[in-house]
């Protein structure tokens, strides 16, 4: 049930309702590198001359660099308040990403853009929106967390469309060069006018109260080692691999089956759409049950093992694309928006920069695996079919990890932060 004696959610997005829309912005352009490159994928690979998966690799560098420093961006968040790491971070990362247009024809210089990405990459990860919005948030924390996490949805529906219409004008390396300075263009204004979170230097700030909130919480050497931490992450971590290998592959999933090259695009689009839909609806179902939060994530998290299935026996047809496109967008609208409300909540506000981050990071190994994964098993095999009984197997252990949690743990929590400690 929702928790008492919690501030007014109303009241929250009256006053912090352009903080979240900058943030679920922000969280769009972070993730511009992935629903890019899903369809410059099959364009790069016939120009330059490489395979699927070499293509496919720059996520693994970014992967690399998300692992190793997720924990200490977030702690960086957690000391000098994400408005001072977001704006910088919006400018670097999407000179870097349209610096991936500039590449020669040797694939080591395609990596080393991708170091580049990699680097700048983890200065907008959703740590840093979610970051300040957990912040301001308390009664409606799981709603407007669920909001700036539609971003990933933003992203994966208009990307897509603007990256193949650019790439169709200018080639692929317009594609990348011109969707980095439209997210640029849009994300950086509204950054400097309205990001601050409540730990900013922001003489617009809510209360010392709210304020305090950041204050309470687990210290984060006791959480990272707690078994309840160890099975979110685990658990966020194995749907996710697969979410991701459907996400960047799916265009080419599509085409592959004989669809034509916009009709791909458009069910590819279709994923974000339903990504949107289905993170709003958990992040209400999560403000409204939030002691029975894993038994949602238990639900969400099955649901890319039936989307495997379905794809076993894939006859290219419009209603089958579809039904997958709409199973794998809820999964996306669920898993990251359930892993940073439950990371607040178990854990409280005092280090949620370091805790979420280090979550980020090993989320992190699914960009880099994920669709590598499903890349290198069709440059092998020459189908997905592989991949798609890997994701019934990892699905499905991910549901039932999430359901452990809530036989020991759902009633367990720090939040509201007045009952922390």
């Amino acid at each position: 049930m929702k928790e008492e004696n919690t501030p007014s959610s109303k009241s929250e997005w009256q006053q912090h309702w352009r903080l979240v829309g900058t943030s679920q912005l922000g969280t769009a352009l972070g993730v511009m590198h992935i629903f890019s490159l899903g369809v410059l994928i099959e364009p790069v690979s016939v120009a330059q001359g490489w395979s699927r998966a070499s293509v496919a690799s720059g996520l693994t560098i970014v992967a690399f660099f998300s692992i190793i420093s997720g924990s200490f961006v977030g702690r960086l968040i957690d000391q000098v308040g994400p408005r001072r790491v977001a704006i910088p971070g919006v400018i670097a990362y999407s000179a870097a990403f349209a610096l991936l247009g500039f590449t020669t024809a040797s694939v080591w210089h395609w990596w080393a853009g991708w170091v580049l990405v990699g680097i700048t990459l983890q200065f907008v990860t959703p740590t840093v929106w979610t970051a300040a919005v957990a912040s301001r948030f308390v009664g409606g924390r799981g709603f407007a967390i669920a909001v700036v996490l539609t971003g990933t949805g933003v992203a994966s529906s208009f990307n897509p469309i603007i990256t193949s219409y650019l790439a169709s004008i200018w080639g692929w390396r317009g594609g990348f060069i011109g969707t980095a300075m439209i997210w640029l263009l849009v994300v950086l204004p509204l950054c400097v006018l309205f990001f601050f979170g409540a730990s900013d230097n922001d003489r617009k700030a809510g209360s010392t109260g709210e304020q305090q909130q950041t204050l309470s919480g687990v210290h984060w050497r006791k959480a990272v080692f707690s078994s309840l931490f160890i099975r979110l992450a685990l658990g966020a971590l194995l749907t996710t691999i697969i979410i991701l290998g459907f996400s960047i592959n799916f265009a080419a999933m599509m085409t592959d089956a004989g669809m034509p090259a916009a009709q791909g695009a458009a069910m590819a689009g279709l994923m974000g759409i339903t990504s949107i839909a289905g993170r709003l609806t958990t992040g209400a179902l999560l403000d409204r049950f939030s002691t029975r939060a894993p038994l949602i994530a238990t639900l969400a998290f099955a649901l890319p093992a039936v989307a495997c299935v379905i794809m076993m026996g894939f006859d290219g047809s419009i209603l089958q694309s579809a039904v997958v496109a709409c199973l794998i967008g809820i999964a996306v609208g669920a898993d990251t928006d359930i892993a940073t409300y439950l990371t607040a909540r178990y854990f409280g506000l005092r280090f949620f920069g370091t805790l979420f981050g280090t979550i980020i990071a090993i989320l992190s190994i699914a960009i880099g695996l994920g669709p590598l994964l499903a890349a290198s098993i069709f440059d092998r095999m020459g189908s997905y079919m592989g991949f798609y009984w890997i994701g019934v197997v990892l699905s499905l252990s991910s549901a039932a990890i999430m359901f452990t949690l809530s036989l020991s743990d759902a009633g367990r929590g720090v939040d509201p932060p007045s009952k922390s400690q």
